[in-house]
């Protein structure tokens, strides 16, 4: 595992599905404490289908990426996934709701996401001529 990650997996066992042709909508919650006022949800980086790619959350000079995965481990295989942008973040609400869809499974399905605390070297250098 990289240096200042944080690392999680999700595993989901078998879901009651009505249909194949249906899906599952997991719903990830990135929001800051609004009560801070240096943090805020910074940016997130949508793809050309209109899905969630990473956001960044930054507080001074420390930023948080969190990297969505294309990619999913479904009853074994390596399929496609999307991660819709459920709720967007305003300027009051520090708040995002990021829907990933997974698609009908038998057994389970495997989320591996990745989120990264860097350095905002784009502050640095802003500051850094400041004085």
């Amino acid at each position: 595992m990289d240096k200042n990650t944080v690392k999680y997996t999700i595993t989901l066992d078998s879901y009651p599905f009505a249909s194949i042709l249906n899906s599952l909508q997991l719903n990830v919650n990135a929001s800051i404490d609004i009560a801070d006022s240096k943090c805020k949800l910074n940016s997130i980086k949508l793809n050309e289908d209109n899905c969630v790619e990473w956001i960044k959350l930054r507080s001074d000079d420390k930023s948080i990426f969190g990297k969505f995965i294309q990619h999913a481990l479904v009853d074994y295989r390596s399929i496609n996934i999307q991660n819709k942008l459920v709720v967007e973040p305003t300027i009051e609400n520090q708040h995002a709701v990021i829907g990933i869809q997974i698609p009908y499974y038998y057994k389970n399905a495997v989320l591996d996401p990745d989120f990264s605390v860097l350095i905002d070297v784009d502050d640095l250098s802003k500051n850094k001529g400041s004085s």
